[in-house]
């Protein structure tokens, strides 16, 4: 594992926005973030206050108030966490716009807030989801490069260029690309990605399709971004370390 000769720990912000899917999930991050010498972790989160299943549909989430979340487990983990206001949440806007990946990049963007607010001052971020199961070496080695070269790891996904699951890097980079939200409904008039949206319309039941304009392409989305406000040397992909779910 690689180490870094530094007088003051290294802190970190992690993001953990959106849903929890079971409090195994927790303790596992609990366990990878413990007991490593010079680095101190905050978890920051804007989070559904239920919990859902794993590996459910996202067209089939519904508010579930018999599945509440623990929020004495919740504040055990998080530094800071601030609740969805569940009453305003929508699948889909007034326009007819697939609202779930706006959605997720406004959780993001809601939880950096929070660290920002935060009285510390992080050397990296990391932008997680809460059910990945991450190999220990890598995750700290990442962290460990992204100060050294001063840049952000993506993981790769051929069909999207990258994958949006686990994020790790520089702080004030990161800073730059979790706001996609705000610029989210600027870049879906682009033509690149009105053409997805036609292309994803025509794989899609009509009936279903007329509240989407763009499928699954947070990534494609994110990539866009990233190109829009960094440097071509600011990020690397890298082959994942991490699995969604409970097995690695």
């Amino acid at each position: 594992m690689l180490k870094i000769e530094r007088q003051k720990p290294i802190k970190v912000a992690l993001l953990i926005p959106g849903f929890i899917k079971g409090y195994h999930h927790i303790a596992n991050l609990q366990k990878l973030l413990k007991n490593e010498d010079g680095i101190e972790f905050f978890v920051f989160g804007y989070i559904f206050d239920y919990m859902i299943p794993p590996n459910i549909s996202k067209d089939k989430i519904t508010y579930d108030g018999e599945k509440l979340l623990d929020k004495k487990i919740i504040s055990n983990f998080f530094t800071d966490v601030q609740y969805v206001d569940n009453d305003n949440y929508k699948k889909y806007d007034s326009e007819g716009f697939d609202n779930r990946i706006y959605s997720q990049w406004f959780n993001v963007k809601k939880s950096l807030e929070l660290a920002q607010k935060s009285e510390h001052k992080f050397d990296v971020m990391i932008r997680a989801r809460s059910d990945l199961m991450i190999q220990r070496k890598q995750f700290y080695d990442c962290i460990i490069k992204s100060i050294i070269d001063d840049v952000i790891y993506f993981g790769n996904q051929s069909c999207h260029v990258i994958n949006d699951c686990l994020i790790i890097g520089c702080y004030s980079k990161m800073e730059r690309i979790l706001n996609l939200s705000d610029n989210y409904y600027e870049y879906l008039l682009l033509p690149e990605f009105q053409k997805l949206q036609k292309e994803h319309h025509s794989r899609q039941n009509p009936s279903f399709c007329k509240h989407l304009h763009v499928g699954r392409e947070s990534e494609r989305l994110l990539w866009h971004h990233i190109n829009q406000v960094l440097e071509k040397n600011d990020y690397f992909t890298i082959k994942n370390f991490w699995s969604v779910g409970d097995f690695i």
